[in-house]
């Protein structure tokens, strides 16, 4: 039998117990280091998060005060039904025994900028010179290549006082 002296068994046992100190030290540090470190970037990106939302906040805001402000530019040119019956009054109203104005169609460009298809039918040059000048009156015109009673006008509307 191998006998071991209360001497050497002390001093193992206090090398086990410094040993084990040591390592329940080290491992309490280490764990209390990374918890540190993990609160610290939670904390980071938390922060981060916090920016990122209130920059989309902010984008959201201006981009409703944009749609609102488009609403608004929209709502002071005229429709595009509201053209149509409008013009096709005038050319009522002006068509006379020489020349006859029709609206075809208006075609939407853009908010204040329409195209209308108009066809003129004349029965001699000068009612041809009168229904180009009204539509040129209208805005700029340009005869369709196909069609010598078929007339495209860039309509430029502005804008409207609202109430």
């Amino acid at each position: 039998m191998i006998s071991i002296s209360n001497n050497s068994l002390k001093k193992w046992s206090k090398y086990v117990v410094i040993s084990i100190f040591a390592y329940t030290i080290f491992f309490m540090t280490s764990t209390v280091i990374e918890y540190y470190q993990a609160y610290k970037e939670k904390e980071r990106l938390t922060n981060e998060l916090q920016i990122k939302r209130d920059e989309t906040t902010s984008l959201k805001q201006k981009i409703n005060a944009l749609k609102e402000k488009t609403k608004l530019i929209q709502e002071s040119y005229i429709k595009e039904d509201e053209i149509r019956t409008r013009v096709s009054e005038i050319f009522d109203r002006v068509s006379l025994i020489d020349y006859k104005l029709k609206l075809l169609d208006v075609k939407n460009q853009c908010i204040d900028r329409n195209i209308l298809v108009v066809n003129l039918s004349a029965n001699s040059e000068n009612g041809f010179k009168a229904g180009e000048g009204i539509l040129n009156y209208l805005g700029e015109t340009i005869r369709s290549e196909q069609s010598e009673n078929l007339y495209f006008v860039n309509y430029i509307s502005k804008p409207r006082d609202l109430k």
